[in-house]
């Protein structure tokens, strides 16, 4: 229910960090539109330079452009 929310479309060298289908729907849209966001909580392990992190990883699986009244259905319902 977060009023922003920011992602990275791409890095600094200009690697794509989200699938195209996903990106291009970010690319389309406007200041102040509303979106249904919709992604995986993974939990994943990485071993590097000799050490192991581990942390959360939320990549998006797919970006919907909704209606003022779609949204206000859904904060209803996650607040009932």
């Amino acid at each position: 229910q977060a009023k922003r929310f920011v992602t990275m479309v791409q890095d600094n060298k200009g690697n794509a960090k989200l699938p195209k289908a996903v990106a291009d729907k970010i690319g389309a849209l406007q200041a102040g539109d509303l979106v249904r966001l919709h992604w995986r909580h993974d939990y994943v392990t990485r071993t590097e330079g000799g050490g192991t992190s581990k942390f959360p990883d939320r990549p998006i699986v797919s970006v919907e452009k909704i209606t003022q009244a779609e949204a206000d259905k859904l904060t209803k319902g996650a607040k009932g």
